[in-house]
């Protein structure tokens, strides 16, 4: 779980490493960049946190978790309701995609698919003040297929059409 304050963007994260739990705090409570308060080692994974921000080392990628303030929130008076915060997600790799002990797939690994060359998927029109968006575009064409075919039958299931 994680607290994060839309105005500030300064989080803390909970968790647990082997059944110990852990609290990894967003802004540094010592002189020391890398203090006990920013940083936790679990096995082969280190979470590092900086402000709002935690990236988590792991063997082969690097996975970065950032909070940012939905700019409707923040810039318009005429916000009428929804998220206040988003989630940005960023992966890069540790060592070359040709070394790695499991072939990115899913949705993510998609994107790392040895070419080098990105993919734009169909994008909804940019949102209009006052007027209702509902999204359409769903990454159809960054995709294979369509986001249908990634509904899962229940929470846990792990098959799907690209399994």
């Amino acid at each position: 779980a994680a607290k994060i304050s839309a105005k500030t963007l300064i989080g803390w994260s909970n968790g647990t490493c082997g059944g110990r739990p852990f609290k990894l705090v967003g802004l540094a409570l010592t002189p020391l960049r890398d203090g006990p308060k920013n940083r936790q080692e679990c096995g082969e994974v280190v979470l590092q946190a900086n402000y709002s921000s935690v990236l988590l080392s792991l063997p082969e990628w690097y996975v970065s978790i950032s909070p940012m303030a939905v700019p409707s929130y923040d810039y318009q008076k005429d916000w009428l309701s929804g998220p206040k915060v988003r989630l940005d997600l960023g992966f890069s790799l540790r060592v070359p995609e040709e070394s790695l002990q499991v072939a990115p797939h899913g949705i993510i690994g998609q994107s790392f698919d040895g070419d080098g060359i990105g993919i734009s998927g169909a994008r909804d029109p940019a949102p209009r003040a006052g007027a209702h968006l509902s999204t359409t575009a769903m990454a159809e064409g960054a995709i294979e297929g369509s986001w249908r075919d990634y509904v899962m039958a229940s929470e846990y299931d792990t098959a799907f059409k690209f399994s």
